[in-house]
Parts: structure tokens; sequence; C-alpha cells
């Protein structure tokens, strides 16, 4: 079943066709961003930092982001670490800053993945800069 062939098809989204639009050439974007991204992989890794452990999202290349995972500190460094000698790729972190400081990027940086502290944003619900 295509989109056009679901309930509704072509009035925006309705009860009956959201979330319902799978097997379409359109369905997934992973293909075709390696075209736009050939050569040495990219891995790419969002952090959110809390005091007992870091929930990590991995996007290697051009592919889907994969699931968040849950990592006390140190073990976090370790499968960093076990993930850059395993792909040979290059590594970028971000994460927001917070309280903890930059001991975070400083140990990332010291592993050979660059690490990025942004300043978080608060979002109107236009998605606009907050004025706070």
């Amino acid at each position: 079943m295509t989109c056009r062939e679901l309930p509704g098809a072509g009035l925006g989204p309705t009860p009956d066709n959201m979330n319902k639009c799978l097997h379409t050439e359109l369905s997934s974007h992973e293909g075709t961003r390696s075209e736009f991204n050939p050569g040495k992989t990219v891995i790419k890794l969002g952090i959110d930092v809390h005091q007992e452990c870091y929930v990590v999202v991995c996007q290697e290349g051009g592919g889907n982001p994969k699931p968040a995972q849950r990592f006390k500190k140190a073990a976090f460094l370790s499968w960093a670490v076990r993930l850059k000698q395993k792909s040979g790729a290059e590594m970028h972190a971000v994460y927001e800053a917070c309280g903890f400081g930059f001991g975070l990027q400083r140990q990332l940086a010291a592993l050979g993945i660059a690490c990025h502290v942004v300043c978080p944003q608060k979002l109107d619900e236009a998605q606009q800069k907050g004025k706070d």
C-alpha cells in the first residue's frame, strides 16, 4: 500500500493515514544520504549529560540515528574508544552546556573525538528564540 492509496491521502494527516506510509520510495532518505556524503564515514554522537550517566544517540554516516543508549560515565568513554578504533571513522560529539562543566569535552578531545559544547536555547511554540 502506498500513501496515495490510504483513505484521506492528499488531504493532510488524518487518523487513518498517520504513520502508515510504508514501503514507498521516499519513506527513508537513508539510501540517498550516502549519495551526497561519499568517502570516509563520520560518526556523530548526541549526548545528554546526567549526574550518574550519559544518554547517547549515535548516527553513523548518513544513516538514521540509532535508539538512545544509557551509559555509566566510565563505560561511555571506553565504548567511544572501541567504536572509534573499530570503525576508523571521524567522530564528533555534542552536548548542552550544563553545571557539569567541560570535563567530558576534554576527555573526548584527548581521545581524538571532536566535541562541541552548545548553549541551550529556549524556543517558544512557533520555534522562535524565546525572550527569556
